[in-house]
């Protein structure tokens, strides 16, 4: 979109400089291609304020850290449907577009809770969606600019939405975001000058110690394009008047304050009820017969044998029991590890989750997840085992 004489003329030196740290003699024909376009070498150089040798070396870094993150997105296309209906609880994505012809992405960040989907599915599978997320949407803003016949280079359109803030959730968020760029390549995001401005909407004034907070997870040139609305009528209606020099009213969404009236696809948000990841299938680790086997050492020597081999060790046991011991033996390899330590998140059965109606209730509290009804009843059977089991295998005073 602009690129000055002087830019023009360090983009090749950037090349060839990129081409030496990767000690490539060619341009790669993989995915590693699209670092070496002109528009894409052009966000790197600008990152580093045209210093082509550290930009140079940022480079080299993100196209190693991309190696990782192309094998992650490929880890987040094979997990479960549950799992990623419960990522939709993240609420964000792209809707309408800006006068460009580049959609502007939403979030509904106060009702963002990425500490409970890391609590409720693992650090692995949040790095696995989030290389996903990423990836998909620098694709989009490619295609969109191909569209167009421009090579887009003044980055997206952002508007986050504070609305529903909870301090406890939002410190939460704080921690994981802060947790996930020390592993960033210079502690920044591979995909750098991918952002226009950032339009922060319903902001309480209550919030400024953590906008403290997130300002030192940015890059500084990133902080200066963040414009921040507060609450209140006066304060949207500034905000749609400023906003609505780079967006038509008619493309910025009804949730936002606009006039568009496609519906909203990308669900509302809020707390990650605890105990919804119990309903997840997962698949077994190598170590996963350890864990679920935590009701003794015996039970774990004696869970793989043959049936009839454990009917004979177990005479004791009830027949109820037996035969969800048998169970577990021909499941074992497909149940999560997680289930033998859900006593560990709650101790107290009514606030244990179960199904009911196709919704995960915890306690008083419910959550739209899809319905596992084999894996909630393995779990519910092998609770069962565990307690009769737990109970015969204790030691006689």
């Amino acid at each position: 979109e602009t690129l000055s004489m002087d830019e023009s003329a360090r983009l090749d030196k950037l090349h060839t400089a990129l081409m030496q740290a990767l000690r490539v003699e060619s341009v790669p024909a993989d995915w590693r291609r699209s670092f070496f376009t002109r528009a894409r070498l052009l966000t790197y150089l600008r990152a580093d304020h045209g210093d082509v040798k550290r930009a140079a070396a940022r480079t080299s870094a993100c196209v190693t850290f991309c190696t990782e993150m192309w094998r992650r997105a490929y880890e987040w296309e094979a997990q479960p449907d549950a799992v990623k209906r419960l990522y939709d609880l993240a609420a964000w994505g792209p809707h309408g577009y800006d006068k460009r012809g580049c959609s502007v992405t939403y979030y509904r960040l106060g009702m963002l809770d990425l500490g409970g989907l890391v609590r409720e599915t693992s650090w692995n599978v949040f790095l696995a969606w989030d290389a996903y997320c990423c990836l998909m949407t620098y694709d989009l803003y490619l295609r969109e600019g191909s569209a167009h016949g421009i090579a887009y280079t003044l980055g997206r359109v952002i508007v986050a939405d504070i609305a529903g803030l909870n301090l406890s959730r939002a410190l939460k968020t704080v921690r994981v975001a802060n947790r996930q760029s020390k592993g960033f390549p210079g502690g920044e995001h591979p995909f750098p000058e991918l952002t226009r401005c950032i339009y922060v909407i319903n902001m309480p004034w209550v919030a400024d110690h953590l906008w403290q907070l997130c300002k030192r997870l940015m890059p500084a040139r990133d902080v200066g394009r963040v414009r921040i609305f507060g609450q209140g009528k006066a304060a949207h209606k500034k905000f749609l008047a400023e906003f609505e020099q780079l967006v038509e009213a008619d493309q910025v969404p009804e949730l936002f304050g606009g006039k568009n009236t496609e519906p909203w696809a990308y669900g509302m948000g809020g707390d990650v009820p605890l105990g919804a990841g119990d309903m997840i299938p997962r698949p077994a680790t190598p170590s996963a017969s350890h864990r679920i086997a935590s009701v003794g050492a015996r039970i774990s020597q004696s869970i793989s044998h043959d049936f009839t081999e454990i009917s004979h060790t177990f005479q004791g046991v009830s027949a109820h029991a037996v035969h969800t011991v048998q169970h577990v033996s021909r499941e074992i390899s497909h149940l999560s590890p997680h289930f033998s330590h859900r006593r560990k998140h709650s101790k107290d059965r009514k606030d244990r989750p179960f199904v009911a109606g196709g919704r995960v209730t915890i306690g008083d509290r419910s959550s739209d997840i899809a319905r596992a009804d084999g894996n909630a009843l393995l779990s519910d059977r092998f609770d069962e085992a565990d307690e009769s089991l737990r109970a015969y295998l204790s030691p006689t005073p």
